[in-house]
């Protein structure tokens, strides 16, 4: 987020009447893993009386990597923070959490005075929250035991390690595909997620739209045959592949799909149509500039590499 357009925009609100009440930075977004500065953004809601919240989903947890946690600085001095243990805590969907620094906000707002919600001094109804005022919810799952076995069974630094590692893994593949030519890596990477965009040579001369099928039908191949789940986004307009590496044992699924891929004949092909004015049909063998065998992991003898870092950490 633009800090100064920000006050900018707060400030031509205000003259036209509207009331900003609420300013949300992000810690990892969805799409890159990017980080918002967090400080800067508390420093405006303090001075302009807004309430700074912040997305946590699943960035917060950099807080258990350490040299990381300069992504977060400022996370502190947020009214509220929203987080889900089952993203990078590898917890049993769902186990979504919020915080926040005052719980009588929550009371204020979620609380009913129906007779049969009404607490008591003594008894099941005495001296204990009732979380039936803390949100929607009336009858609720346990959430929380699921989160602490995780807790219990890993550990703090343990699950920081795991996710210091996904992140050197992003990293390592982001440099891994810099040295293709037609592979460009177009975000940088500083989290668990690495975007990038292949434009192969028999694609040079078409149109960027082009360029978007090809790659989200190359994203379809590798789900199709079982090699890997990326997804898609979509930055500046153009279609890229995102990777977002959140497993701890990855070094056993990728020496598995080095040995089972390497059997196979090289021959592979994809197909697709472009409708704008009229249906085109390409057809692209992946034996010539992209070689398909080589796009995920790219070079078997850097592999080995890659499983070592993986056995390392």
């Amino acid at each position: 987020m633009n800090i100064e357009a920000l006050k900018i925009m707060i400030e031509e609100d205000r003259q036209q009447g509207f009331v900003p009440f609420c300013i949300v930075g992000n810690a990892g977004t969805v799409s890159t893993g990017a980080f918002d500065d967090l400080s800067a953004l508390s420093v405006v809601a303090r001075e302009n009386n807004i309430w700074f919240h912040v997305d946590g989903a699943f960035g917060s947890f950099v807080v258990l990597d350490p040299s990381r946690q300069h992504l977060i600085d400022g996370l502190s001095e947020a009214d509220s923070l929203a987080f889900d243990f089952h993203k990078w805590l590898h917890t049993p969907y769902a186990a979504g959490c919020v915080l926040l620094r005052q719980i009588s906000m929550l009371n204020a707002t979620f609380s009913s005075p129906r007779n049969y919600l009404v607490g008591t001094k003594r008894g099941f109804a005495g001296d204990t929250p009732w979380f039936c005022d803390m949100g929607i919810e009336l009858s609720r799952p346990c959430r929380a035991l699921k989160v602490w076995f995780t807790i219990k069974e890993h550990g703090i630094i343990r699950l920081g390690q795991s996710i210091a590692a996904n992140c050197d893994q992003a990293q390592y593949l982001a440099n891994l595909l810099s040295k293709y030519d037609f592979i460009q890596v177009l975000t940088p990477v500083s989290l668990n997620i690495v975007n990038f965009r292949v434009e192969p040579d028999e694609l040079k001369n078409s149109d960027p739209e082009t360029v978007d099928i090809f790659n989200d039908e190359l994203v379809n191949d590798f789900q199709e045959k079982g090699i890997a789940v990326p997804s898609t986004t979509r930055l500046k307009d153009r279609l890229h592949i995102r990777v977002c590496v959140e497993i701890d044992p990855i070094s056993d699924k990728l020496a598995k799909f080095q040995s089972d891929f390497w059997r196979e004949e090289h021959h592979w092909y994809t197909e697709y149509s472009y409708n704008s004015t009229q249906s085109i049909t390409y057809t692209i063998p992946f034996t010539s500039t992209i070689a398909m065998q080589r796009f995920f992991l790219l070079d078997v003898r850097e592999e080995a590499t890659l499983f070592e870092k993986c056995d390392n950490t």
